[in-house]
């Protein structure tokens, strides 16, 4: 992993309009301090057409990994009504929550922090678990610093569309 200098307000401006998404205030902050950057870290200050186009693949995953599940799985939430007999449907009916949702931005890997939020998740497909009540705790999670099971549960804040899939799943 390379550290490279923060971000300026003008980058962190330039990121959330590319990529048309919002940083949490304490990603942000980060970012403004040092630059992460590695295979699982993104490079936001680099703008090349194929950089791009890598952190918009990782900015749609998540989407992708839902659609998958939905398709070969047949998973479906039950919050969302009624499961149609057609898969084209579920996935039109999902499109439309997944748009209205906060959108998750890539921290490192697939750990990922909803817009508006401080809480951090781990997503796989449809396998979404909360991996930090903050971005803080995160790390010391991601780190070994701290186990998971002594993450602090009982501070969890439901996030739209996301907890759903979550709860799902239990």
């Amino acid at each position: 992993m390379k550290l490279a200098p923060g971000l300026t307000e003008d980058e962190i401006r330039k990121c959330e309009e590319v990529f048309d998404i919002k940083f949490p205030p304490t990603l942000k902050n980060l970012l403004k301090e040092v630059l992460p950057i590695s295979k699982e870290f993104i490079n936001w200050r680099d703008h090349s057409k194929r950089n791009v186009l890598q952190i918009k693949k990782r900015l749609d995953w998540p989407w992708k990994g839902i659609i998958f599940d939905i398709e070969e799985n047949d998973f479906w939430v039950q919050n969302w009504g009624v499961k149609p007999d057609l898969v084209a449907e579920r996935i039109r009916i999902a499109k439309e929550k997944y748009d209205v949702a906060p959108k998750l931005v890539p921290i490192y890997s697939h750990r990922y922090m909803p817009e508006g939020s401080e809480q951090v998740l781990s997503v796989y497909q449809t396998d979404i678990i909360f991996y930090g009540t903050t971005l803080l705790e995160y790390f010391q999670i991601e780190l070994d610093w701290k186990p998971y099971e002594r993450m602090d549960f009982e501070n969890i804040k439901a996030i739209p569309f996301w907890t759903e899939i979550i709860d799902a799943n239990n």
